[in-house]
């Protein structure tokens, strides 16, 4: 049998040496490493915008990643936005006319998710009459918008609002002499002239170049428009969208300073309380461990879920103090049994009873013989604890207990869940927040693992 190692130096060696411990190890700062640089690839105005929905409406929605497009290039397509506009302004008698043109090509496969026209107009008192149309690649136009918008951006849902429909269906009169009960402007625009060219299944996608021309009439000089056309694809990013246009990328790149800070601090905290907790009750004395192992009863029989649940219901709640509830009510419990029966055996070896014939008072024989014992076993409980923190943290946030002001991987497969994603085929809004959890808590079990089987004896190889 080999030897044990001593130090901890020596024992984070043989953990790395470890098949288990270097893929641990190596899940970890793989984890690590992206916590780091989530503040600079994601910074944190970016995650406070979470909840803004206006800050993500340039994404589409629900959008498979990005990559999927090299799998599947004839089911998926990219989003296309214009906002590269040329500038006229002519002025005719009291009138001013503006004329903002932009053209961008469109050559995917399958037809776009939704179509969207922003509108930021800036005057002085008189709304302006603003008209905008689309010119297709076959030379025919099809008008998006004929209205007088208010100052500031105007937000023009083509493909959601029934008034803007209308204008479509206007569209689809001339060209096939009649008006469908349901029409679906993303497929009109871009469809060739034929029967079906409003059933996204059997229409054929106009590839080529389209022209959006806005032309903006108004009796002042200062009239400014600024027009923005959104083709939404239903491809976008690394990991996608969700329901809400939100980038999922951002939301996994800061799960992992979430759930490794979150599992971490609570582990490495309450396991050092349980153990010192628990070496000193047995050391000292049998009345101060009864009371020690009574409260670690009561600890490990309460219901710590619902209490968090509640204490969450009464209090607004963030991270910060979410972790300080969950470290009080982990105060004392199993680890405190472990480190309780260690002691028990450890106070009979010949070493601790020469050091009270010496006449070492109890304190210094419990800081500097007993739990120096004990510490190379609290890596394995501190590795095997981690995990079910991190779940924990993530079982709070998919019930929406979370912190709300940051996005977290539990708080993605919540939000999921209540999507009805998997029923729906929204795959990676699961998928990703789902693996993230289990390659970290993988990481943890696999160092727990390597370190019991370096400082167990029973465990050690031959």
């Amino acid at each position: 049998m080999s030897e044990q190692p001593v130090g901890i130096k020596q024992i984070f060696k043989e953990v790395a040496k470890s098949k288990a411990g270097a893929l641990g190890f190596a899940l970890l700062v793989a984890m690590l490493i992206l916590a780091m640089f989530t503040p600079i690839l994601a910074p944190y105005n970016v995650a406070r915008a979470w909840n803004d929905l206006r800050y993500w409406q340039d994404n589409p929605a629900l959008a498979a990643p990005a990559w999927v497009r090299f799998l599947s290039p004839n089911s998926y397509s990219g989003t296309v936005t214009l906002s590269n506009f040329s500038l006229e302004r002519s002025f005719h008698g009291q009138y001013t006319l503006v004329r903002r043109t932009g053209s961008f090509v469109y050559m995917y496969d399958v037809f776009p998710t939704e179509v969207r026209l922003l509108l930021d107009v800036n005057y002085t008192a008189r709304k302006p009459r603003v008209i905008a149309t689309l010119e297709r690649p076959d030379g025919k136009g099809v008008t998006l918008y004929n209205g007088m918008p208010v100052k500031g951006e105007n937000v023009v849902s083509v493909s959601v609002d029934p008034k803007y429909q209308k204008l479509i269906g206007y569209f689809l009169y001339e060209e096939l002499g009649y008006v469908p009960a349901a029409i679906h402007p993303e497929i009109v625009l871009f469809a060739k002239k034929s029967k079906y060219m409003n059933d996204r299944q059997r229409a054929d996608v106009l590839k080529g170049t389209y022209i959006l021309e806005v032309d903006a009439i108004s009796f002042e000089k200062n009239l400014s428009v600024q027009p923005k056309l959104i083709v939404y694809g239903n491809s976008y990013g690394i990991a996608g969208t969700d329901n809400y246009r939100r980038d999922l990328t951002v939301g996994l790149m800061w799960g992992a300073p979430v759930a490794l800070a979150f599992g971490t601090i609570a582990a490495v905290v309450t396991v050092l309380l349980q153990v010192v907790i628990g070496a000193a009750g047995a050391w000292i004395g049998p009345r101060a461990d009864e009371i020690v192992q009574r409260a670690a009863d009561f600890f490990l029989v309460i219901p710590v879920l619902p209490i968090l649940i509640l204490i969450n219901v009464v209090y607004t709640i963030n991270i910060w103090l979410l972790l300080s509830w969950v470290i009080l009510f982990s105060i004392v419990g199993g680890v405190t049994k472990i480190s309780r029966s260690m002691v028990l055996q450890i106070r009979e070896e010949q070493y601790v009873e020469a050091a009270l014939s010496y006449g070492a008072s109890k304190k210094r024989i419990l800081t500097f013989h007993i739990l120096p014992r004990i510490i190379p076993y609290t890596f394995a409980l501190i590795a095997l604890s981690a995990p079910s923190y991190v779940f924990l943290e993530a079982a709070l946030s998919f019930l929406g207990l979370g912190d709300p002001n940051i996005p977290s991987w539990g708080r993605l497969l919540g939000q999921a869940f209540d999507a009805g994603a998997l029923y729906y085929g929204w795959w990676w809004w699961v998928i990703f927040p789902a693996l993230m959890i289990m390659l970290v808590s993988l990481g943890f079990t696999l160092l727990s693992y390597a370190f019991d089987k370096v400082v167990n004896p029973r465990l050690r190889e031959e």
